[in-house]
């Protein structure tokens, strides 16, 4: 199915859009691009948007700025995934596990290639490199060739999740636009118009996916993490009284999505501590319970649940074994929890 791209579409980001609108309409493009985000937060799309924006043959002003036209040739072909002049670099290659690996000198090289033909039918000819942080030194290299000597009609949009991966002969020469999180309200009045759901649902998953729109979608609509969350919920309630063995089991088959989740949920608990109020809370049909919760535990006792999610996600990185690293960061939640829990009780009889 074909889709359009207007950056209308696109929630937030306003500065981004605003230079990318004011490039094409001025005429002063760079060669190269760096936008930089997590996944999910609509690299790809905003750089498809300002490719087929170059591209269009009849551009548009409107209330939201300048836009494709979104009927011409152009970008039909660019909706389609067949504009001759916006090409994606991908890897020629894939690993054992038949995932494309990461972009290779060879890749590139074959990109300087093509860039030495003029465009098809267009002013530009635009390459997007998904991935490009992934680029071994060789391949960047290669690339920073095209990077200080570019022929006028080429624009390279590399897409990138960690800037701290390119060389700074890189980065230098490319402009780097950072993608920021969306505003809760306005990614969720954008979810409820696209989903047909309550903003009292969407917002729970703007809240939860941290501003990031692909990822607030996914927890709307992929069934297996609207499980997990509630899941996760379930789990929490229980963890204070919880043995160690039952623990144990669940660190077992835990997942990335529950850390997340499990993190927003001592996140509220801070958040009604310290504001009693329902309306900024993620879980809001939870605030009877968070509020109870909440009165149990001190703000230092929520300060080392932080320390405990922070030092599970160092020992992950540097390595360890990912159930075992769970359930220690489990086992002493669970601990803090207790001991709280025990105190309170006894105090209140």
């Amino acid at each position: 199915m074909e889709q359009s791209y207007r950056f209308s579409d696109i929630y937030g980001q306003n500065s981004i859009k605003e230079h990318l609108q004011n490039a094409a309409l001025t005429g002063r493009v760079s060669h190269a691009y760096i936008l930089n985000g997590e996944k999910g937060s609509g690299r790809g799309r905003l750089a498809l948007t300002f490719a087929s924006l170059l591209q269009c043959e009849q551009p548009q002003k409107t209330e939201n700025g300048f836009e494709p036209c979104g009927s011409c040739t152009s970008c039909r072909q660019a909706a389609g995934g067949n504009h001759p002049d916006i090409i994606p670099v991908v890897s020629g290659s894939t690993g054992t596990d038949g995932k494309a690996k990461a972009l290779g000198v060879e890749d590139i090289r074959n990109m300087r290639s093509d860039i030495r033909i003029k465009p098809y039918k267009s002013s530009w000819k635009i390459y997007i490199v998904p991935d490009a942080d992934r680029m071994t030194l060789q391949a960047q290299n290669a690339l920073l060739k095209t990077l200080e000597e570019p022929p006028a009609y080429a624009v390279i949009l590399l897409l990138s999740t960690a800037l701290r991966s390119f060389l700074p002969t890189v980065l230098s020469r490319s402009v780097v636009l950072n993608l920021l999180p969306v505003d809760d309200a306005v990614l969720a009045e954008s979810l409820a118009d696209r989903t047909g759901l309550p903003v009292r649902d969407t917002l729970m998953a703007a809240r939860l996916s941290h501003g990031n729109e692909g990822r607030a979608m996914e927890l709307l609509t992929d069934e297996s993490l609207i499980g997990i969350r509630q899941e996760t919920v379930r789990f929490l309630k229980g963890l204070a009284d919880m043995p160690s063995l039952d623990i144990s089991e669940f660190s077992a088959a835990v997942s990335e999505d529950f850390t997340d989740i499990a993190r927003s949920w001592f996140r509220d608990l801070l958040v009604w501590k310290s504001t009693q109020d329902p309306e900024r809370l993620i879980f809001q049909e939870e605030v009877k319970y968070i509020s109870n919760a909440a009165e149990q535990v001190s703000y230092a006792d929520l300060e080392q649940i932080r320390q405990a999610f922070d030092l599970a996600q160092q020992r992950r990185k540097t390595g360890g074994n990912d159930a075992l690293v769970m359930e220690l960061m489990l086992l002493t939640i669970r601990d803090i929890l207790h001991a709280r829990n025990t105190e309170y009780t006894e105090h209140r009889i």
